[in-house]
């Protein structure tokens, strides 16, 4: 039986471990493969049983993240029949100055045809590599020992720690599933995120690489489907009127009908008739209510 963990602290390599996951997997064929930012992370292979899912999406991504896992399930032979997208508007931001996805350079110069250096940022990679895939505890270097943090094997997925799935996807702690909505409420009347920083307009220059990302993932999957990231109704009301939100909306929805492509989700709440309390907090859509949307897609279908 595979094998969940359980995390508390910090300094966690998140891309590392996601690259990590694809090796171990190497030559696999999945159902299911995830890619997209931390609204799609809780994605897990129990919502498609007996489906069998990868998820190998990463916070705050953006579309160089997305060239590149896909770069590293080409060059890991890792095959599926539906490759999961999740959209957020924030790849369509130009002034969106996030530098994480530059630990795939790599792969994401590869997708583009080029050479380039991997920026290997390797404190916590072979730590994931061993927990998650039950290698020798022994063999973890005592660098890896650090104080601040714990990881425990569990076979529980509900903990009340931070919780590292064996498919790549995720469980929130308790101490951030069960927060106050009025706190999470509040919070959504007031939160910022940089990567909507100065986003006036959707950028042409980051709708080329989107097309370019999803036109090679028509090609390598059988099935593209696109999530768009509902939003909480408070943080969503007060984006609604941006130029960029309708712009994103409209995109997204013209290029899938071009190119046969299902969306699920909406960015707008009210859509799928989401409440605040189905909001961990402003971008983050419980686990139950993710769960409910995709139910309603494999019913129908």
């Amino acid at each position: 039986m595979s094998k969940n963990v359980t995390i508390t602290g910090s300094n966690m390599d998140e891309r590392s471990y996601k690259r990590r996951l694809a090796e171990i997997n190497k030559s696999s064929h999945f159902e299911y493969i995830v890619l997209g930012s931390s609204p799609t992370m809780t994605l897990s292979e129990d919502i498609f049983t007996p489906s069998k899912l990868l998820n190998l999406s990463v916070s705050s991504c953006k579309l160089e993240d997305i060239m590149a896992l896909l770069q590293i399930c080409n060059d890991n032979d890792l095959t599926c029949d539906t490759l999961i997208i999740g959209i957020v508007p924030t790849y369509f931001n130009e002034n969106d100055k996030g530098k994480n996805w530059e630990i795939y350079s790599k792969y994401y110069n590869e997708f583009n045809g080029e050479n380039g250096d991997l920026f290997e940022y390797s404190y916590f990679s072979n730590l994931f590599s061993i927990s998650y895939f039950q290698e020798s505890a022994a063999s973890i270097p005592n660098k890896l020992r650090n104080k601040t943090v714990e990881m425990n094997y569990v076979t529980t997925v509900i903990n009340d720690n931070y919780t590292k799935r064996y498919d790549g996807s995720i469980y929130y702690p308790k101490s951030f599933r069960e927060r106050e909505q009025s706190v999470v409420d509040q919070e959504c009347e007031k939160w910022t995120f940089d990567a909507y920083n100065n986003f006036s307009e959707i950028s042409q220059n980051r709708v080329v690489m989107f097309e370019k990302a999803i036109n090679r993932a028509l090609k390598n999957s059988k099935l593209v489907i696109f999530y768009m990231c509902p939003m909480h109704p408070i943080f969503y009301d007060r984006l609604k009127n941006e130029i960029w939100m309708k712009q994103c909306e409209d995109y997204i929805k013209a290029f899938a009908n071009n190119n046969n492509i299902k969306i699920i989700g909406h960015f707008n709440p009210a859509c799928d008739g989401l409440k605040n309390t189905d909001f961990y907090d402003a971008s983050h859509a419980r686990k139950e209510t993710v769960d409910t949307i995709f139910f309603r897609y494999l019913k129908a279908n």
